[in-house]
């Protein structure tokens, strides 16, 4: 065991920021989580992950750990939560699975425990020991990987029972269970090389078919037998104890990858040179800002131990200096443009505009004459009509590239004359690299893997479409209704109260089936008796799906398949999916469950739960040019989801099952991820928070957005830290902009109108870390938060109250929770009755709530020093036609020039130059026109 005292000092000095301690405790630790993450998952291509998250969470909540003393088993049960997480995600892979790929997808073969067997030279009975763990299930190899590292003399039984969340005694219960099956499982590793002779026939018959990897099915047969043979248990008679056989071992060596000697000296040279490049002052006007752009940088130079170490000391090693903003030269209007009629950027009802073609590449269009805004949306939005154009389909076709057709078949070549009949056949023929074309019409196929590199594309002019639903026919009719008979079983989750994420108008909302009937979706109603015409019901206890619309010279589709493509495992990294559309899926469209994966102008609509699921520890994954829209719950997921890139894309209408808004419902929702970019979207109509950034969201870039008519927040940033939100534009939303719960987010040239409240700065009370959230960096205070240069607009039609609402405000200036609170425009049009620049709602007793009408209340508070109020009869002309969407800036304006400066790392964000005077709000009306495809957002002559 190490001395106890030796490691809480150095946990204690790591936790205050020295350097060299940081390095000497990853030093010390990593064989430690090594052992446990690779004892417990196998081995394989996820261990140095697994490894690489856990000493992530390892530094970034030290500075939460209270009890230093206990830091082994916290470190312990960090990297066990790690290897939980990994069997989850497991439970979810595809099923048809090649058998070479079982080693990464399903249970690991022999990968740690030929480690083991070679680094510790390991013989007899104590090798057989080593290759057995690779047979025991999920739950016994956990137990089995902390109670060696106890054997070992890294954790005591105490420790032991922390890490797996149970008492001394109950673990001692686990631990001897978990003995047991070692034991039969010693057995099977024994009798399956020996030979016909020396083991009994049954056991022989039974192990034929075994390919040399351990598996939950083989498992289960030479399990039983070993168990119930007399033959087999009176020829291992001789097995020694385990315990006598493993005790003393030691832990399994670092592989070189994570044992550089050279990696502590690189480390070093990382952390110095991150502490001295934070500084950056300019002439004029200055507000402080928080860093803007994350640490991601300083990765990759020394491995992935070495990033680890850099990123996260970078959290804990005090911070330089604060950021500055300088003035720039006055840019010219912003504008914004409702987008042409289309199926997911509808403005007028869906039911009464037919869609239109999308354009082939992102290039803007010019319209006709502004229309009014969109109001936000109160409800879900219905689906009607056919499906969209999918976004994109005039993709150059490679002379090698293998093709699928509706009219091919799987016996076929996967020649452009021979081509196969489905995706999946082609997904398992292609070679690595090879670019699969799909032609023309709808594919209804369910989880389909790709399980290596490939890039995925229609054919030019091709509208391809994956759908998880199939017609139904054999209509009976029962009265007022029509029936047909269901066999599937879709998933039902399971929460603890349905009040936390069902509204009670929408009481089937959790359920995964969906009809449609020529396309619209019919509303899902409990009981048949409920039925009425545009409503349907599923009666799996009577084996039916009963409509209310007479099914007679109509197409009736019902969902039958949870998930459509899943891009999964290293294998897959570099997978390129374009141009595809994913409609009618039980759980998710597309699921992303590799690196490097690009989504480009893929279509994603009238899924039940969520259109992309970027699924967790997946990195570097972008997706662009995209339409999401029109799905259950959400457009995007993603969860530990590092450098994640959302450009260019169109998010609209979403939760269009009726969710608890404040639950889980959103156009985006990003929870623990780093790095995350999102810039140039359009989110329109979700009934929800457009772009949700939730717990642990770090060093994110959300820039040059539209947020328009959504029913909740636009952009949101909660507990979270270190972001910048500019450039964006958020209109006739709930709230515009809302951080919450987070410290380190610069609010910098939005342009805010309209909205209920424009921008909304707040601390939930009576709310503390949970242990996880605390481990993940969490803090749930809000403090440092910088907002300059906003435009902020209560124009003649809308519902605006407020321009800047502050809860829980602890009635200061000097208080951390606003760093700066200056240079932004205030415009209240005439019409805009009983909208006030500002509120704060103070957290106690000490001051009482201030409403605030005027710059010189503000300026009481010690803020908007140089701030710019219009109204009455001045604000008819400070702004354009913000109801029309156009925000451009008058000649006269007095919000022309009125902005602080900007940094050089701020203004290449805003694609703007540095250091000369700025207009206040949105920033480089050339980005600001870009349009996600198909949304018909112009340039302005």
């Amino acid at each position: 065991m190490p001395d106890a005292d030796h490691e809480q000092t150095l946990v204690l000095a790591a936790r205050s920021g020295d350097p060299a301690a940081v390095e000497e405790l990853i030093r010390q630790t990593m064989p430690l989580a090594y052992n446990v993450i690779g004892r417990a998952v196998g081995g394989g291509p996820d261990v140095d992950d697994l490894v690489q998250n856990t000493m992530l969470r390892m530094l970034t909540g030290l500075p939460q750990l209270r009890e230093p003393a206990r830091f082994r088993s916290w470190l312990v049960t960090i990297a066990m939560r790690q290897v939980r997480d990994r069997w989850r995600d497991i439970r979810s892979l595809p099923e048809q699975l090649s058998p070479e790929d079982s080693q990464e997808h399903l249970l690991s073969d022999h990968g740690f425990e030929d480690a083991t067997v070679l680094r510790l030279q390991l013989r007899g009975q104590r090798r057989e020991a080593a290759l057995a763990m690779a047979w025991l299930d999920p739950a016994h190899r956990e137990t089995a990987a902390l109670w060696w590292l106890e054997l070992a003399g890294g954790l005591d039984r105490e420790e032991l029972a922390d890490a797996l969340g149970v008492s001394p005694r109950h673990a001692s219960v686990r631990v001897q269970r978990m003995r047991e099956q070692l034991d039969v499982a010693r057995r099977v590793v024994r009798k399956l090389p020996a030979g016909e002779e020396a083991v009994c026939a049954s056991f022989t018959s039974l192990s034929a078919e075994w390919d040399g990897r351990p598996s939950p099915l083989m498992r289960k047969r030479l399990f039983k037998h070993i168990r119930e043979c007399e033959q087999c248990v009176e020829e291992d008679d001789e097995l020694l104890p385990a315990k006598g056989l493993l005790a003393g071992l030691g832990m399994t060596p670092l592989p070189l990858g994570l044992s550089d000697p050279g990696l502590p000296s690189a480390l070093s040279a990382q952390l110095a040179g991150y502490a001295g490049s934070e500084a950056g002052v300019g002439a004029g006007s200055t507000v402080p800002l928080h860093h803007s752009v994350g640490t991601g940088k300083i990765l990759g130079a020394v491995g992935a131990v070495a990033a680890t170490a850099a990123v996260v000391a970078a959290t804990v090693l005090p911070t330089a200096s604060e950021r500055t903003v300088q003035p720039r030269a006055a840019s010219a209007s912003s504008a914004l443009t409702p987008p042409a009629a289309q199926e997911p950027t509808q403005f007028a009802s869906p039911a009464t505009t037919a869609p239109q073609s999308a354009p082939t590449s992102p290039a803007p269009r010019h319209s006709p004459a502004r229309q009014e805004l969109p109001a936000r949306v109160m409800k879900p939005v219905p689906v009607k009509g056919p499906l969209p154009q999918t976004v994109r389909s005039d993709y150059s076709v490679p002379a090698d590239a293998i093709h699928v057709s509706v009219e091919g078949t799987d016996k076929g070549d996967g020649t452009v004359a021979r081509p196969y009949r489905t995706p999946a056949h082609a997904f398992s023929q292609a070679p690595k690299g090879a670019t699969v074309v799909i032609h023309q019409g709808t594919y209804r196929v369910g989880r389909t893997p790709i399980l290596k590199p490939l890039t995925v594309q229609p054919a030019p002019g091709a509208q391809v479409w994956l759908k998880g639903s199939r017609v139904f026919a054999n209509w009976e009719a029962q009265g007022q209704k029509w029936c047909t008979p269901w066999k599937q079983e879709l998933p039902i989750p399971s929460y603890e109260e349905p009040s936390d994420y069902l509204l009670p108008a929408y009481p089937e909302a959790s359920r995964r089936e969906m009809a449609f009937l020529d396309g619209s979706a019919l509303r899902q109603v409990g009981r048949e008796s409920d039925i009425r015409p545009g409503t349907f019901a599923v009666q799996s206890g009577k084996g039916r799906l009963c409509v209310g619309d007479n099914p007679a010279g109509h197409t009736i589709e019902a969902t039958t398949e949870a998930e459509g493509l899943t891009v999964w495992g290293e294998r897959a990294a570099g997978t390129v999916i374009r141009g595809i559309g994913f409609a009618h899926y039980a759980e998710t469209g597309l699921r992303i469950g590799a690196p490097r994966v690009v989504a480009e102008s893929v279509t994603t609509v009238r899924n039940a739960v969520t259109g992309i699921t970027v699924m967790r520890g997946r990195h570097d994954v972008t997706i662009r040019h995209s339409h999401m829209s029109h799905n259950g719950r959400k457009g995007v997921t993603a969860q530990q989801a590092s450098r994640l890139v959302l450009e260019s894309n169109l998010v609209s209408y979403n939760n269009t099952e009726g969710f608890r808004t404040a639950w889980d419902a959103a156009g985006v929702k990003i929870t623990d991820t780093a790095e995350v970019t999102a810039r140039d979207n359009y989110f329109l109509g979700n009934f929800g928070h457009a772009l949700w950034l939730d717990i642990n969201v770090n060093d994110a870039t959300v820039v040059r957005n539209r947020f328009v008519a959504n029913h909740q927040f636009g952009g949101f940033v909660e507990i979270s830290r270190d972001a910048v939100l500019a450039g964006n534009i958020a209109a006739n939303n709930g709230t515009g902009l809302a951080v919450a719960n987070s410290s380190g987010i610069d609010v910098l040239h939005n342009t805010l109108s309209g909205n209920v409240t424009n921008l909304l700065v707040k601390e939930n009370a009576g709310r503390e870390a949970s242990t996880v959230e605390a481990q993940a960096g969490a803090t749930f205070r809000t403090s440092d938060i910088a907002v300059s240069g906003n435009l902020l607009i209560a124009p003649k039609t809308g519902t605006t109250k407020t321009g800047v609402r502050v809860e829980r405000w602890p009635c200061s200036a000097d208080a951390p929770m606003l760093s700066a609170l200056d240079h932004n425009a205030y415009i209240q049009h005439p019409a805009a009755e009983g909208a006030h620049l500002g509120t704060f709602m103070p957290a106690g007793d000490s001051c009482r709530p201030t409403r605030l009408n005027s710059l010189d209340d503000l300026r009481k508070l010690h803020f908007e020093r140089d701030g710019v109020q219009a109204s009455g009869s001045s604000a008819r002309t400070a702004v354009s036609m913000p109801e029309r969407g156009d925000f451009s800036l008058p000649a006269g304006s007095p919000a022309r020039g009125g902005g602080a400066a900007l940094p050089a790392s701020t203004a290449r964000i805003l694609d703007v130059p540095a250091g000369s005077s700025l207009d206040i709000g949105a920033l480089s009306p050339s980005a600001m026109d870009r349009t996600a495809p198909g949304s018909a957002v112009p340039n302005r002559s």
